[in-house]
């Protein structure tokens, strides 16, 4: 998987709201934001009583997954098999069955 690491950003001086806390909250944790998106993360955590816990939800989940580990490759054929199942496609990036 690629990744876009380029840096991302609001218009300038713009705040967060709860919706755009859920849309940046990925790239706030990863570090992907600029320094002013990042302050207004910040900034309207410190503000909202409802998405701090949401937020903390989000990286609690992204560290138990870290700490899995990557999956043994007979999983991941079974998500894609499942995948390709319920979506009647090939996922991105995967193999063509066959």
């Amino acid at each position: 998987m690629v990744r876009n690491l380029s840096r991302r950003r609001l218009a300038s001086g713009q705040p967060i709201d709860c919706a755009g806390m859920a849309r940046h909250i990925s790239a706030f944790l990863d570090g992907e934001l600029d320094h002013a998106t990042a302050a207004a993360i910040v900034a309207h955590l410190d503000l909202c009583r409802d998405c701090p816990p949401e937020a903390a939800a989000v990286a609690a989940l992204r560290s138990a997954l870290r700490e899995l580990g990557t999956p043994p490759s007979s999983s991941m054929q079974r998500l894609r098999a499942w995948i390709e199942t319920a979506t009647g496609a090939a996922p991105a990036g995967g193999p063509e069955p066959g």
